[in-house]
């Protein structure tokens, strides 16, 4: 069963916010520049969490994840007001 997670970053050195950035397309979609909405397996979860350990710094960096609840249940709990960005199509992860 899938949960739906808000991710949120803030990186402070350009390469790690880059591949912050990378990482977080392969498991979500962008909603504003440094967050995600992301649909995720509690291992996915697992995959994302260990592959953002190893990008950034802890002392420097931080990244917020936000549990929204079930997939199903969620889809009235985001508004948007004004523009919203438009995803292109998801492609595979592939670790």
């Amino acid at each position: 069963m899938r949960s739906r997670f808000i991710v949120a970053y803030d990186i402070s050195d350009t390469h790690r916010l880059r591949k912050t950035h990378r990482v977080l397309l392969g498991f979500g979609d962008p909603l504003q520049y440094s967050v995600f909405d992301c649909r995720l397996s509690d291992k996915e979860v697992t995959l994302l969490v260990m592959a953002l350990s190893e990008i950034i710094n802890v002392k420097e960096d931080s990244v917020l994840l936000v549990k929204l609840g079930r997939e199903s249940q969620t889809s009235v709990r985001i508004r948007f007001l004004g523009k919203r960005i438009e995803n292109e199509e998801r492609k595979p992860l592939v670790i």
